[in-house]
């Protein structure tokens, strides 16, 4: 498939999604064009696959900051896509459902701030430790200076 027709597949969901989410008689999709399509349309996607890269561990540590800086505005929009756009199987809701329930919380929380949660803390221990090494690095290199 083409980028073009991958494009055109792209809007042509969009504007079923609109045209679901805001009913056949509103204003708003008839006051989008095509630009406005477009970007909707990757505004969505990049919304989709930055929350498949959370399920999956391979978000970028700058994309988790940036998500991080805006969470509640990210997970708000995040809860707006299309269910097949969320692509969160039941196993994976299963699992964060329990995560949840360990962990004492009594309100229920998506999966996608379960897989938020959880890169989060990935990345303060990752920070830890990078801070732990760099420290034992300056010991040893003053060790070492002290030893000459």
């Amino acid at each position: 498939m083409s980028a073009g027709q991958s494009r055109q597949l792209l809007l042509k969901n969009l504007r079923r999604d609109i045209s679901s989410a805001l009913g056949s008689g509103s204003q708003l999709k008839e006051m989008l064009s095509e630009d406005g399509l477009e970007i909707l349309a990757t505004a969505t996607s990049l919304l989709a696959h930055v929350g498949r890269c959370l399920r999956t561990g391979e978000i970028q540590v700058n994309t988790l900051r940036i998500v991080l800086k805006a969470r509640d505005s990210f997970l708000k929009l995040f809860s707006l896509l299309p269910k097949d756009e969320d692509n969160t199987t039941s196993k994976e809701e299963a699992v964060t459902r329990g995560i949840s329930e360990d962990k004492g919380n009594q309100q229920e929380t998506s999966p996608t701030e379960t897989f938020l949660d959880m890169r989060i803390e990935e990345l303060e221990a990752f920070e830890k430790e990078r801070k732990a090494v760099s420290t034992f690095i300056e010991i040893c290199s003053v060790t070492k200076t002290g030893e000459s």
